[in-house]
This record gives structure tokens, C-alpha cells and sequence, in this order.
């Protein structure tokens, strides 16, 4: 009984030392994007306001934020054919959530209104700081403005810049600002908005 056993083990030593492992290969390091892409035309997302703006805002700290993507893209090498944008920014100081901040320029506290672009297809992910974003009226919208600004990892060294408008009009922003929970969001126009990174 104890040479079937002895044998049992043997066998089975054997099979773990033969029988192949697999390994699962890592994929290659996502190469760095060079040259200047710019995505105009359909975007998608929005900015956020943490506390919601409002005609009279009292708060001292606004977080705003970002979440949208840019498309269809053009140039850079290689070329793509959307980014993925999250990012956020913090102000500080008196009426920082007042709607006032959507007529003039938002300054932010360091290291500024930081965004992130993840690209399809993968490349190393672009990395900036907008110190600020200038509210301008373009028509019946409103556009908050960054750069030129130097980004970081792919499409370095840039210059950056980007204008994002809104979808809602400036009345219909105004109508929002005078109500009780104001203004939480903007929706970021599709056409209108564009960015070269």
C-alpha cells in the first residue's frame, strides 16, 4: 500500500512538473501621443456645481467639475478619435457659488482646474491645469474658456486650450440661478464646444 502511495505522489509531482504554465503576457505600455489633436463637433457631457450656484450665493468653496467626452477628434499622431475628460476645480472666497461666477472669470485655487483626457484609441493620458475658465455670452449661450495652457503626457507640449458651451441659454441659466436649489449643472453643448489639446 505504501509503494501505490509512494507511486500516486510520484506521478503526481511529475504532472506538475511537466504539465505547462500558462502566463498570461502583459500588454506593451500604451505609446505617447504626439502632435496637436483637436475634437470639435459632438460633444457630450457636463459640468457640475457643488454647492448649486445661485443669484445671492453665499458660500465660501465651489467645487466644479467635469464629465464629458470630446468627439470626433483630428490630428495628433496617433490620431484619435475621442477623449474621455474628468476633472474638477475648487473656488475660494465670498459668493463662491454665486451665479455671478458665470459672467466673469472663475479663479482657481492650485493647482486649478485640473482635467484628464483618456483617448480611444489608447495612448498615455493627457494631463492639464486651467488656472482659469472666462464666462463669455456667444449668442444665446454661454462658453467658459481655458488656455493656452501646457499639457502633460500625450500631445505635450501643447499649447491646450478649450471652450466649452452650454447647452441651456443664458435665460434659461438666469431662470435656474433665481430658484430655491439653483443651478447643480450645465449640459455641454454637442456642435458648438471644441478643444485642442
Amino acid at each position: 500500500m505504501t509503494r501505490k502511495a509512494g507511486l500516486i505522489v510520484a506521478v503526481l509531482v511529475m504532472s506538475m512538473v511537466f504539465v505547462p504554465i500558462s502566463v498570461v503576457s502583459a500588454q506593451p505600455n500604451p505609446v505617447t501621443g504626439t502632435g496637436t489633436p483637436t475634437c470639435t463637433g459632438a460633444w457630450t457631457g457636463k459640468l457640475h456645481f457643488s454647492p448649486p450656484l445661485k443669484n445671492g450665493g453665499t458660500a465660501t468653496s465651489e467645487e466644479v467639475s467635469i464629465q464629458a467626452t470630446a468627439k470626433p477628434c483630428g490630428g495628433g499622431t496617433p490620431t484619435p478619435t475621442k477623449g474621455k475628460i474628468a476633472g474638477k476645480g475648487i473656488i475660494s472666497g465670498a459668493g463662491a457659488n454665486s451665479c455671478l461666477q458665470l459672467s466673469g472669470t472663475m479663479t482657481f485655487n492650485t493647482p486649478g482646474f485640473f482635467e484628464e483626457i483618456a483617448w480611444t484609441p489608447v495612448v498615455v493620458d493627457t494631463r492639464m491645469d486651467f488656472p482659469t475658465l472666462t464666462w463669455t455670452t456667444v449668442g444665446t449661450h454661454k462658453v467658459a474658456s481655458g488656455g493656452p495652457v501646457t499639457p502633460t503626457g500625450s500631445y505635450a507640449p501643447g499649447p491646450a486650450t478649450q471652450a466649452l458651451t452650454t447647452a441651456q441659454t443664458v435665460t434659461g441659466i438666469a431662470t435656474t440661478c433665481g430658484t430655491a436649489t439653483g443651478l447643480a449643472a450645465l449640459n455641454i453643448g454637442t456642435a458648438a464646444s471644441t478643444g485642442t489639446y
